[in-house]
């Protein structure tokens, strides 16, 4: 069972909390509306048990959209990566409501933090913190910006919001900063930048 082993679970910020109009605390009860975001809030149960039962360490990371070089298109899952095809490719991106505000998270931030829990000791129990910039931004917003690094503007194929979509989710990110001395580095354009850059040189998406 490995009662002195901390484990650290990087869960999921976005599928977990329901719409709300401002940021997310930690404290206020999942609601997932996916199977993706069952999933990952039974995994936190399960692991939580194991740490209760065998008095374990287990840090939980609830990350908002995280996004960076090496994310490759995958249907249904990023949102980034999936714009920046459609501009390689010259193929419509299919968008359901450009309203929809997420929170949106560089993969170097959350790696920094990853590496600041893991370094932190151990402390039995579990403890439970959101990971994100902060910071909502609207989808059309983002589009945009994405058009912007990458010189050319996107196709966008406009649906109707389906049921499990949720209009607003930032999950609130003081936690984290007050626990570890943490922040995230990077904005939004600049990180889109960098991602862009490795994304048309890397011959996998194409």
């Amino acid at each position: 069972a490995y009662p002195g082993l901390p484990v650290l679970y990087v869960s999921s910020g976005g599928t977990l909390y329901g719409s709300m109009d401002s940021p997310v605390p930690e404290s206020v009860p999942v609601h997932p509306r996916s199977y993706h975001g069952a999933a990952k809030a039974s995994i936190e149960l399960f692991l939580g048990a194991w740490a209760q039962q065998y008095e374990g360490c287990l840090t939980v990371l609830r990350p908002s959209n995280v996004y960076g070089p090496g994310q490759l298109p995958h249907q249904g899952f990023g949102i980034i990566p999936a714009a920046m095809e459609s501009i390689l490719k010259k193929a419509p991106l299919t968008v359901w409501d450009e309203n929809t505000v997420r929170d949106y998270l560089y993969i170097e931030d959350l790696c920094r933090l990853c590496l600041v829990v893991l370094s932190s000791g151990r402390q039995s129990g579990v403890r439970i913190f959101n990971a994100s910039s902060g910071e909502g931004t609207r989808l059309g917003d983002l589009l945009e910006m994405i058009g912007k690094v990458a010189g050319a503007p996107i196709e966008k194929r406009i649906q109707p919001r389906r049921r499990l979509d949720i209009t607003q989710i930032i999950p609130d990110n003081h936690k984290a900063i007050a626990t570890f001395d943490w922040e995230p580095a990077v904005e939004l354009e600049e990180g889109l930048r960098q991602t862009w850059r490795w994304f048309k040189n890397s011959d996998t998406p194409a």
